[in-house]
Order: C-alpha cells, then sequence, then structure tokens
C-alpha cells in the first residue's frame, strides 16, 4: 500500500486528460521561445526533465548480475541471484524466469566486458543528471516549476517501481492462492479473477465461484468515468462494454 501513495495525486492529476504532462509541456514551449532557444525542443526537454534518475529493480538487477559476472566462479552466486528476480515477469499470470535465462543473461555479459558494461551504467545516470541542470538552467526555469517537474519525475519512478511491488505481491502469495484454489476446485487463473472478500465464503462457506470466474475472466472493464476509477467485471462488464461498443 505504502508503494502506491506517493503517486496518488500524480493519478489524480493526469486521469484523464494529461493535466500535468499538457501543462508542463505547454510551460517549457514558452520558456524556450521567450528565451529564443535553438538546440532544444519542447518535447526533448520535457523526456528529459521527467526521466527519474532513482534506480529501478531492473537496472538494480543488472548491476549485481554484472558484478557476478567480474567473479571467477559465479555459479553460487548466480543460484541466489536467480531465485532473488526470477519474479521481475511474473506479471498477472505468474510466469517465472527459469534459471537458464540468467544463465543466457550473464554469458552475453562476459562477452561484452562486465567493467564496461557496469562503467556505461553509470555514466548514464551521471549523464542524465548533468543534462537535466543544463536544461533547467539554460530555460531558467523557476524554483517551483523546477519542484514540479521533480513531482512529476518521482511519480514516474513510482509507476514502475508500484508496478514491480504489485507483481512481486502476487508472485509471494502464489502458494496461498494455489492452495485456496485446490479447496476450491479452481484454477490458479480463475482465483486471480476473485476480491478478497470471496475467500472467506469458499473457505468456510464453500460457496462456488466457478461461473462468477468464468464471466470475470471473460469481460471485465476498468476506466475512468466522470473523474472517478470504475471497475466492472462479469455480465455487468459486458453490459458496459457493449453499450459503450469495446465488445
Amino acid at each position: 500500500m505504502n508503494v502506491h501513495v506517493p503517486r496518488g495525486c500524480m493519478w489524480i492529476i493526469e486521469t484523464a486528460d494529461n493535466i500535468l504532462t499538457n501543462y508542463l509541456q505547454k510551460y517549457l514551449e514558452e520558456r524556450i521561445a521567450d528565451l529564443k532557444i535553438k538546440n532544444i525542443s519542447n518535447f526533448d526537454a520535457f523526456r528529459t526533465l521527467i526521466t527519474p534518475i532513482a534506480k529501478g529493480i531492473i537496472t538494480k538487477e543488472k548491476e549485481e548480475l554484472v558484478s557476478i559476472a567480474l567473479l571467477k566462479n559465479p555459479q553460487r552466486y548466480l543460484v541466489k541471484h536467480a531465485k532473488k528476480y526470477e519474479w521481475l515477469e511474473y506479471g498477472l499470470q505468474g510466469r517465472i524466469l527459469p534459471f537458464n535465462h540468467f544463465v543466457k543473461e550473464l554469458n552475453k555479459l562476459k562477452k561484452k566486458n562486465p567493467k564496461k558494461v557496469l562503467t556505461q551504467i553509470k555514466e548514464e545516470t551521471i549523464k542524465l543528471a548533468r543534462k537535466q541542470k543544463e536544461i533547467l538552467k539554460q530555460l531558467k526555469i523557476h524554483p517551483k516549476h523546477k519542484k514540479i517537474f521533480q513531482i512529476a519525475r518521482d511519480s514516474m519512478f513510482y509507476k514502475v517501481y508500484a508496478k514491480d511491488a504489485q507483481f512481486f505481491g502476487y508472485y509471494c502469495i502464489g502458494n496461498l492462492l494455489r492452495e485456496i484454489g485446490r479447496r476450491a476446485g479452481l484454477t490458479l487463473e480463475q482465483i486471480r479473477f476473485l476480491d478478497i472478500g470471496d475467500y472467506p465464503k469458499i473457505l468456510f462457506e464453500n460457496k462456488n465461484y466457478s461461473q462468477l470466474t468464468n464471466e470475470r475472466m471473460k469481460y471485465s472493464c476498468h476506466f475512468s468515468d466522470r473523474g472517478k476509477s470504475v471497475f466492472y467485471a462479469g455480465n455487468q462488464a459486458r453490459k458496459i462494454m457493449a453499450k459503450n461498443q469495446i465488445l
């Protein structure tokens, strides 16, 4: 839950008209025009200023794998690494990366010169931070707008981080969901379409959710309706989707 809190304000601002994005791009366009700057566009400036500098999970995994590639006997460390990051592509479908995937990635790094790769990763971060400072100075960005760009940059980071946290959460409770499915006579895929409040009804009341989960698997939609985030599933979703010609 704490992962999603920092991005909450951005979700409200951006849904569904990209208010903040449009505002910041317009602001940069005006700054470039007022200062008669020719060597940078508002699009390039915007893209640079909202790109996070903080390391995400993917970058951390790559750096750790590069460090393993520098070792003389990497096998023992690679096993731990694979177990630590096998959930990266888990998503909502439950795909676990096999150990062989990390072996192949390690071999690729060895061929590229691990030290050089590690240096490149660090240099890219330094280069991005330097470019952001240059743009802020060149466009004479007001301190308040620097803070707004920081908010946008943090939001971009947390959007990815929240996704990774969600995937990791599904990965961690995988066995629990399988056990609930076993007791309910449902597949893991069906279990994923149940609400938390449905679990007690399955476990303590022996309620049959076969038909409901199949309906939800076939029809579900999540969208913004007059400024509110709305979720529909099953027969209700089918009617909504038909009405809005989504089917």
